[in-house]
């Protein structure tokens, strides 16, 4: 059954908050989605339930006002080894833009970027290499709170990483609310580096094979159904 595509409309604005000072408990205007075993239940946008490998495992969430314009809630689940070293992380992100824009949309959807199905919904899909353990993320941004959740969870991010970033509008006509989900893995068990990628400028048969395992691997292992 395709995902509803009803949104939610926020009330009140949120307060501001960037970085690992963020970790505390909170209270928002509508309740936190909740996580059992390796599945996410969001009773609201969208009303629906992605699932993760049964291996990954839940390590935390973060909701905050991104740059003070997006009500931005985030969910990390990861498979890693013994050293913490993460081997694929599973990064799910509810976005709204706050009453405070009315204006403000996404335009991702209007893109040539590629699409693929996972469950009922189309996502726009692009893959992308390079952050690794030693990249400094913007401060202030969603990247930044990711790595302060996995870090308060005691885990790290390989050397080098590949992931598939995959973008679902909830109303097209409305395009104001999105749900985002990065797959990320490490890199070194395909083979390649990150100098051999940039060698190629994107160009030729290495990137196009990396990329398209990427996103094949994303869309095996990450399924969104509509809620009951």
């Amino acid at each position: 059954m395709p995902l509803p595509l009803s949104t939610l409309a926020l009330t009140v604005a949120l307060n501001a908050c960037t970085g690992a000072t963020c970790l505390e408990p909170r209270t928002w205007p509508a309740p936190m989605r909740g996580v059992d075993g390796a599945s996410l239940s969001s009773p609201y946008q969208p009303d629906a339930r992605i699932r993760v490998p049964d291996e990954a495992v839940y390590i935390g969430a973060q909701r905050w006002a991104l740059y003070d314009a997006v009500d931005a809630e985030l969910h990390l689940f990861v498979e890693a080894g013994e050293d913490r070293i993460v081997d694929r992380l599973y990064w799910i992100q509810f976005e709204a833009y706050l009453p405070s824009l009315p204006n403000a949309e996404y335009d991702f959807h209007r893109s040539d970027l590629e699409r693929r199905p996972l469950g009922g919904a189309d996502f726009f899909v692009r893959a992308r290499f390079g952050e690794g353990d030693s990249d400094e993320p913007e401060p202030g941004s969603d990247n930044a709170m990711m790595r302060a959740v996995l870090a308060e969870a005691g885990y790290a991010l390989p050397a080098e990483t590949i992931n598939a970033t995959m973008k679902h509008i909830l109303d097209p006509d409305d395009p104001r609310e999105e749900l985002m989900i990065i797959y990320i893995e490490d890199l070194e068990p395909t083979g390649s580096t990150m100098n051999e990628i940039i060698e190629t400028r994107l160009e030729g048969p290495l990137w196009a094979g990396l990329s398209q395992g990427v996103l094949d691997r994303a869309q095996a292992r990450i399924s969104v159904e509509a809620g009951e």
